[in-house]
């Protein structure tokens, strides 16, 4: 029953070759998250009582995790830059945060459609700017937790405006689930499953709070965390995933980007991010969104802002400087 409710969430065009792919992908998202949990948990009374199968996990583990002198290891490639500067990378995740309405929906996609502009050879901005990447496959997963299906088009539109998309290149590069309608484990399990049915270069989950029941529970915090390290280092990719700033942790009488990830769950992202990416309206103009880069772990870019255009685009413009009410 469980894995058909999650073929059934991200099938659009049930085809019998892609209801047979998807089950496929279905099959490995359930043992995929089953190793999830088991990666989380604490040994028990009965492990405890079987030395040989610890000892055998311990020794498996040190094979994978020592790193060889004698290998060359390349860096993580780029996917995403502002001014030159990378801020997104394949097999790490990065984090958005922000208060309700702060344009964390139209950022998302102006990052996703500035990397399928990339792509495609086509230019969206000077700065803000998208890396090809060489695989001949390259797309774009959105995972959209809240809206309805309405908006969810209408930001695959938007998306597809900025990149220069055709309609009929939108099935190729760029796949939007809504799942507002469905329950959180039923969200969570689907997500993995289209990431291992697609392979996209890009995922953007808005929403990431709602692929849990609490955001304050450390277990679900863990179990998320660990799928998006585990997921963007296992199917290459990189995922950005969309949180609400915590209302109790953003200086209102400042334009600064004092804020924090809602919950435990924003917390345990923020440390483990590559990259913490905080939106906030200066109060000098509410039209525009100044971006702030946090923290980053390499290179830091510098902070920007984008305002929406005539044409309901997100444009890039430049940042306005903190101000302080006395």
């Amino acid at each position: 029953q469980i894995n058909a409710e999650i073929t059934a969430a991200i099938e659009s065009t049930p085809t019998p070759e892609h209801t047979q792919a998807s089950a496929s992908a279905t099959k490995e998202a359930v043992d995929f998250v089953k190793n999830i949990f088991a990666s989380i948990r604490t040994f028990s009374e009965a492990d405890l009582a079987q030395p040989d199968a610890i000892e055998q996990m311990v020794q498996e583990v040190l094979c994978s995790a020592v790193i060889n002198p004698a290998q060359k290891y390349e860096r993580d490639t780029p996917i995403m830059c502002y001014n030159g500067t990378a801020f997104a990378t394949l097999r790490n995740f990065s984090v958005v945060i922000g208060l309700p309405k702060s344009r964390k929906t139209w950022f998302s996609q102006m990052v996703a459609g500035s990397f399928l502009a990339a792509q495609l050879g086509n230019k969206y901005d000077d700065k803000l700017a998208g890396e090809k990447i060489n695989d001949g496959n390259a797309s774009v997963l959105i995972i959209d937790t809240e809206q309805g299906d309405y908006r969810a088009a209408k930001m695959q539109s938007t998306i597809a405006a900025i990149a220069g998309l055709s309609t009929e290149q939108v099935g190729k590069y760029l796949t939007t689930l809504s799942m507002r309608k469905f329950g959180s484990d039923i969200s969570f399990m689907a997500t993995v499953a289209q990431i291992i049915l697609q392979r996209p270069s890009l995922v953007i989950i808005d929403g990431i709070a709602d692929l849990v029941t609490n955001p304050n529970d450390p277990a679900q915090s863990a179990i998320i965390s660990q799928f998006l390290l585990q997921a963007s280092a296992t199917y290459n990719c990189h995922i950005m995933v969309v949180i609400h700033a915590n209302q109790n942790a953003v200086n209102k009488d400042k334009d600064d980007a004092m804020s924090r990830g809602r919950g435990h769950l924003g917390s345990d992202l923020e440390r483990k991010s590559e990259a913490n990416i905080s939106l906030k309206k200066p109060e000098s103009d509410s039209t525009i969104t100044n971006v702030f880069f946090t923290s980053t772990r390499d290179k830091t870019p510098e902070n920007f802002a984008f305002r929406i255009d005539g044409a309901n685009i997100p444009r890039p413009c430049d940042f306005v400087a903190v101000t302080s009410k006395q």
